[in-house]
């Protein structure tokens, strides 16, 4: 059977290439991959009460997370049940999924 070895010619390539491109290269901070994501009619509009809602209530689940993640015990109980894990790759990220059926 055939092998093939790929040298990447770049390190790493974030962004667009081009100004008007709809091709955009995003690096995954825990896996290290890259990705290429076709950008197709992006809307520049104002926000929908529904997305306001939803930014909203993820700003309350954070505010909730980041003050639970400032207590020494609460950081340790769940920093090792992230660390018990594969599926989540930051602890807040981790913390935010856990807590955020809490608020409603």
């Amino acid at each position: 059977m055939a092998k093939a070895e790929f040298h990447y010619p770049l390190k790493c390539l974030t962004g667009t290439v081009e100004k008007d491109s709809k091709v955009y290269y995003r690096k995954n901070r825990v896996t290290g991959l890259i990705h290429a994501v076709h950008l197709s009619h992006p809307y520049r509009g104002a926000a929908s009460p529904a997305q306001k809602a939803c930014r909203e209530h993820f700003r309350r689940v954070m505010a909730l997370v980041s003050e639970r993640l400032r207590d020494p015990q609460t950081n340790a109980a769940v920093r090792k049940e992230y660390l018990s894990q594969h599926e989540v790759g930051t602890l807040v990220g981790f913390a935010y999924r856990k807590w955020k059926g809490e608020i409603a």
